[in-house]
């Protein structure tokens, strides 16, 4: 960077074959851009010379010489100034600081995005600083909050409104059920690890005995409880009770299962059914 202070020299040479009014244009034009920027100091106006070589076929040429120094005072005449970093300014551009420096610029555009990268009518530059390009990405989401896990976020079709999602992660969830049961699952995300498993049933070999509820010729049912699964009956022994403490082969109309867990009998007069099943327990 070079620091514009101190005192500098400047000559030039205007096309000798210009008129003289066309000359003292381009001479007072200089002086104006010099007197802008800097206070003007000794003027010298060398005239027509001959050049050391022929310049555009040209052997002479009419020389000007002057005298400027970028004093504080001059520059404080200044209106506009640069305010970039140099990495801030493109790199082949310089600019001039309030304090009098020159910078030139470092920065290099090397952007990679495409049209179809950037939101639609919305623009944007690459690598040409003098190319400016248009987006045509169109947002066309149709997710709902419920759709997106809680504490994520996402856009539909609003690139300045952002949503947060309600969905529940459930994780590992799982459970245990009765054989036969069921249970509904709950909604959201599942990780695809949880598990959900059926109670295994005891089964029970060993005959158990019941007394049914039939009395006389009225039917009776017993329930030996809804937890268990009647297998089958392996046994049925039908009793009559005289009332001298001795009893009598009975007769036994019927039995038959009203249910998985019930049983019932139909009898002869006075006789007491003993029924022997195998079940599960649920």
């Amino acid at each position: 960077m070079a620091k514009l202070g101190g005192k500098y020299e400047t000559i030039f040479v205007v096309d000798s074959t210009l008129t003289d009014e066309a000359t003292a244009a381009i001479v007072e034009k200089f002086k104006t851009l010099v007197e802008q920027n800097a206070t003007l100091g000794e003027v010298n106006e060398w005239g027509k010379r001959r050049l050391a070589y022929p310049i555009n076929d040209l052997p002479e040429g009419y020389y000007h010489a002057d005298d400027a120094k970028n004093a504080p005072e001059a520059r404080a005449k200044m209106t506009e100034f640069g305010t970039a970093g140099k990495d801030e300014l493109m790199a082949g551009y310089t600019m001039t600081s309030k304090e009098g420096l020159r910078i030139g610029g470092t920065l290099i555009l090397s952007g990679n995005a495409d049209t179809s990268d950037v939101l639609s009518v919305k623009e944007f530059y690459t690598t040409d600083p003098k190319t400016k390009k248009r987006g045509t990405l169109a947002l066309s989401g149709s997710a709902t909050a419920a759709d997106v896990l809680a504490g994520k976020t996402f856009y539909n079709t609003d690139a300045k409104s952002k949503q947060g999602g309600q969905m529940a992660d459930n994780g590992d969830w799982g459970t245990t059920l009765a054989p036969g049961g069921a249970i509904a699952v709950p909604p959201g995300k599942h990780s695809g690890n949880g598990v959900v498993r059926a109670r295994g049933v005891v089964f029970s070999d060993f005959s158990s005995i019941i007394r049914s509820a039939a009395q006389g010729f009225a039917p009776g049912k017993t329930d030996i409880g809804a937890d268990k699964y009647i297998l089958g009956i392996t046994n049925a022994d039908m009793h009559h009770y005289p009332g001298d403490g001795t009893s009598d082969p009975g007769e036994m109309w019927a039995i038959w299962l009203e249910n998985s867990h019930t049983i019932g009998v139909s009898t002869n007069n006075g006789t007491h059914p003993y029924i022997t099943y195998n079940y599960v327990q649920l």
